[in-house]
Protein backbone atom coordinates (compact mmCIF):
# COMPACT_ATOMS: atom_id res chain seq x y z
CA UNK A 1 0.00 0.00 0.00
CA UNK A 2 2.72 2.16 -0.07
CA UNK A 3 1.86 5.92 -0.88
CA UNK A 4 -1.76 4.69 -0.19
CA UNK A 5 -3.57 5.97 2.87
CA UNK A 6 -4.42 2.50 4.96
CA UNK A 7 -7.99 1.95 5.11
CA UNK A 8 -8.50 1.79 8.69
CA UNK A 9 -6.65 5.17 8.58
CA UNK A 10 -9.12 6.31 5.48
CA UNK A 11 -11.76 4.97 7.32
CA UNK A 12 -11.08 6.97 10.25
CA UNK A 13 -10.66 10.29 8.48
CA UNK A 14 -14.06 9.87 6.75
CA UNK A 15 -15.74 9.23 9.81
CA UNK A 16 -14.51 12.44 11.41
CA UNK A 17 -16.11 14.39 8.14
CA UNK A 18 -19.68 12.85 8.99
CA UNK A 19 -19.60 9.92 6.29
CA UNK A 20 -22.77 7.82 6.40
CA UNK A 21 -22.49 4.23 8.38
CA UNK A 22 -21.66 1.29 6.47
CA UNK A 23 -18.60 2.94 4.55
CA UNK A 24 -16.37 0.51 3.38
CA UNK A 25 -13.01 0.88 2.48
CA UNK A 26 -10.74 -1.48 1.04
CA UNK A 27 -7.28 -2.44 -0.63
CA UNK A 28 -6.82 -5.12 -2.52
CA UNK A 29 -2.93 -6.05 -3.19
CA UNK A 30 -1.55 -9.12 -5.03
CA UNK A 31 -1.94 -11.21 -1.74
CA UNK A 32 -2.63 -8.97 0.78
CA UNK A 33 -6.12 -7.30 1.88
CA UNK A 34 -7.28 -4.40 4.01
CA UNK A 35 -10.39 -3.47 5.02
CA UNK A 36 -12.23 -1.04 7.34
CA UNK A 37 -16.28 -0.18 7.99
CA UNK A 38 -17.40 2.68 9.99
CA UNK A 39 -20.41 1.92 11.80
CA UNK A 40 -22.43 4.67 13.58
CA UNK A 41 -23.96 3.42 16.51
CA UNK A 42 -27.02 4.50 17.96
CA UNK A 43 -25.93 3.47 21.42
CA UNK A 44 -23.31 4.27 24.23
CA UNK A 45 -19.81 2.77 23.50
CA UNK A 46 -20.42 0.42 26.01
CA UNK A 47 -23.09 -1.03 24.47
CA UNK A 48 -21.90 -0.64 20.75
CA UNK A 49 -18.63 -2.30 20.78
CA UNK A 50 -19.57 -5.93 21.03
CA UNK A 51 -19.65 -5.50 17.31
CA UNK A 52 -15.90 -6.05 16.96
CA UNK A 53 -15.73 -9.89 18.32
CA UNK A 54 -19.00 -10.74 16.08
CA UNK A 55 -17.25 -9.14 12.86
CA UNK A 56 -15.24 -11.42 13.82
CA UNK A 57 -17.03 -15.19 12.52
CA UNK A 58 -18.22 -13.10 9.76
CA UNK A 59 -15.22 -12.67 8.07
CA UNK A 60 -14.13 -16.13 9.28
CA UNK A 61 -17.62 -17.44 6.99
CA UNK A 62 -16.57 -15.18 4.34
CA UNK A 63 -13.21 -16.52 3.84
CA UNK A 64 -14.47 -20.11 4.59
CA UNK A 65 -16.74 -19.96 1.63
CA UNK A 66 -13.93 -18.50 -0.76
CA UNK A 67 -10.40 -20.80 0.79
CA UNK A 68 -10.51 -24.40 -0.31
CA UNK A 69 -11.70 -26.91 2.95
CA UNK A 70 -8.12 -27.35 4.09
CA UNK A 71 -7.51 -23.63 5.24
CA UNK A 72 -7.61 -23.11 8.83
CA UNK A 73 -8.62 -19.63 10.19
CA UNK A 74 -8.34 -18.96 13.88
CA UNK A 75 -9.24 -15.47 16.00
CA UNK A 76 -7.16 -14.89 19.17
CA UNK A 77 -9.10 -12.87 21.99
CA UNK A 78 -6.76 -9.57 21.25
CA UNK A 79 -8.41 -9.29 17.81
CA UNK A 80 -5.54 -11.39 15.92
CA UNK A 81 -6.84 -13.47 13.11
CA UNK A 82 -4.61 -16.66 11.98
CA UNK A 83 -4.82 -18.54 9.03
CA UNK A 84 -3.10 -22.54 9.19
CA UNK A 85 -0.94 -20.86 12.10
CA UNK A 86 0.24 -17.74 11.28
CA UNK A 87 -0.83 -14.45 12.56
CA UNK A 88 -2.21 -13.11 9.38
CA UNK A 89 -4.39 -9.77 10.11
CA UNK A 90 -6.07 -8.10 12.91
CA UNK A 91 -9.68 -7.13 14.20
CA UNK A 92 -9.71 -3.35 16.05
CA UNK A 93 -12.08 -0.26 16.43
CA UNK A 94 -11.31 3.29 17.03
CA UNK A 95 -14.34 5.53 18.36
CA UNK A 96 -14.58 9.55 18.85
CA UNK A 97 -14.58 8.96 22.92
CA UNK A 98 -13.49 7.06 25.15
CA UNK A 99 -16.22 7.77 27.19
CA UNK A 100 -18.00 4.72 27.22
CA UNK A 101 -21.28 6.11 28.33
CA UNK A 102 -21.25 8.61 25.16
CA UNK A 103 -23.22 7.68 22.07
CA UNK A 104 -20.05 8.32 19.54
CA UNK A 105 -20.54 10.89 16.96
Amino acid sequence: MSGQIEPFEKARIEAARGCDAGLFVHNLGGNTMSVAIVFAPEEPQALALPILPICGPGFQNALGALAPPEVAMHLEWGGGIRVNGGLRGRLRVAASTDDPEIIPD
